[in-house]
C-alpha cells in the first residue's frame, strides 16, 4: 500500500437524486478517447492550510529580559519590606517612616511586574508569555537563538483545537516541522481569521512559510482524479464501470477535496465507496456523460 499524506479540506457534497447508466461498445469507447483504470489504494490525512511568518522576536526577547528583571527586583523589594516590618513590629531601629518607604517600594515593583505581564500576555498571548516566563522548557530555545517563533494564519472557520504538530515549507526548502505554542495575542494583520504561534527550526525573520496543519487521522481510500470528475445538477461524480462496455454513474457522497500548490487534484473517496479501487473512466467521462444525457431524453447539465 502506497502511503500518501495530502493536504486538502473536507467538503460535503449531497448524494444524486437518481444513479444514470450507460452502455458503449468497448471498441467504441476507445476510439471516442475513453480510458478506464483502476485507482491505487492510498493514505489520506485531512489537513487545514495556514500561511507562517517567522516574527523578529528581538522585541519578545527584550520584553522578557525586562519582565525577569522586574520580578528578581520584586522579590527584592518584598524580602526587604518583610525584614523591615519584623524589626518595625519587634521594636529594633526601623522607624514609621523607613517601614513605609518599603511599602511604597514594594508596591511600586509589584504594579512595574504586573503591567510587564500584562504587555507581554496582550502582545503575544497567554500561553506564549506563560512560557516564556519559566526558565526551561522549549520556548527557551528562542531565547537561545536556536529556534524561530512562527505566525500562523488560519483563514475561517475557525479551528476548535489547534493541532500540536504541524509542517511547514518555504518556496524552496524542505518540509519542517512545527510544534505549537499556543493561540496569539492577536488577529493577524490584514486577515480575518485565527492567530496560532509556533515553534519552529532557526529561519530568517519574514520569512513566508506554506503551513499544513492535520486536523483528522489518517484513512485509506482513492484520490479520483480531475479528468474523471463530471457536473451534473450542481454536484460531482466520476463513472464507475461495473461490466466490460457498462458505465454506472456513483456520486461523491462524502469526499474530500485535494488540492496540490492551490489546485484542484481531485477527490479523495473511502475505501467502502470503490472497495477495489474501480476500474473507472479517467478520461472521456464528459462523453459517457453526454450519452446519459441523450438516454434521459436531453437532460441539461
Amino acid at each position: 500500500m502506497r502511503r500518501q499524506v495530502l493536504a486538502a479540506f473536507l467538503t460535503m457534497i449531497p448524494v444524486f437524486a437518481r444513479a444514470q447508466t450507460v452502455n458503449i461498445d468497448p471498441r467504441a469507447a476507445h476510439d471516442g478517447g475513453v480510458k478506464v483504470a483502476s485507482l491505487p489504494l492510498v493514505r489520506f490525512a485531512p489537513a487545514r492550510s495556514g500561511y507562517g511568518m517567522v516574527e523578529d522576536t528581538a522585541g519578545l526577547i527584550a520584553l522578557r529580559g525586562a519582565l525577569l528583571e522586574a520580578a528578581a527586583h520584586e522579590r527584592l523589594t518584598r524580602a526587604t519590606l518583610t525584614r523591615a516590618a519584623q524589626l518595625y513590629h519587634a521594636g529594633r531601629n526601623v522607624s514609621v517612616a523607613s517601614l513605609e518607604q518599603a511599602q511604597a517600594a514594594e508596591a511600586s515593583a509589584e504594579a512595574r511586574l504586573a503591567t510587564l505581564r500584562a504587555r507581554l500576555i496582550s502582545e503575544y498571548g497567554a500561553a506564549l508569555a506563560d512560557q516564556l516566563a519559566r526558565s526551561s522548557g522549549p520556548v527557551m530555545a528562542l531565547v537561545l537563538g536556536k529556534a524561530s517563533l512562527i505566525e500562523v494564519s488560519v483563514a475561517a472557520p475557525i479551528l476548535p483545537s489547534a493541532p500540536a504538530q504541524a509542517t511547514a515549507r518555504s518556496d524552496h526548502g524542505p518540509t519542517m516541522a512545527l510544534t505549537l505554542i499556543g493561540p496569539a495575542g492577536h488577529v493577524p494583520k490584514g486577515l480575518v481569521s485565527q492567530g496560532l504561534y509556533y515553534l519552529g527550526p532557526l529561519l530568517p525573520a519574514g520569512m513566508p512559510l506554506a503551513v499544513r496543519l492535520p486536523i483528522g487521522p489518517s484513512r485509506a481510500g482513492y484520490i479520483v482524479p480531475r479528468s474523471a470528475l463530471i457536473y451534473r445538477d450542481h454536484h460531482t461524480a466520476f463513472f464507475q464501470e461495473t461490466a466490460p462496455g457498462r458505465f454506472a454513474i456513483t456520486s461523491l457522497a462524502t469526499a474530500a477535496v485535494v488540492r496540490s500548490d492551490g489546485r484542484l487534484r481531485g477527490y479523495f473517496i473511502r475505501h467502502a465507496l470503490l472497495p477495489h479501487g474501480g476500474p473507472i473512466a479517467v478520461v472521456g467521462a464528459g462523453l459517457l456523460l453526454s450519452m446519459t444525457a441523450r438516454l434521459s431524453g436531453g437532460d441539461k447539465d
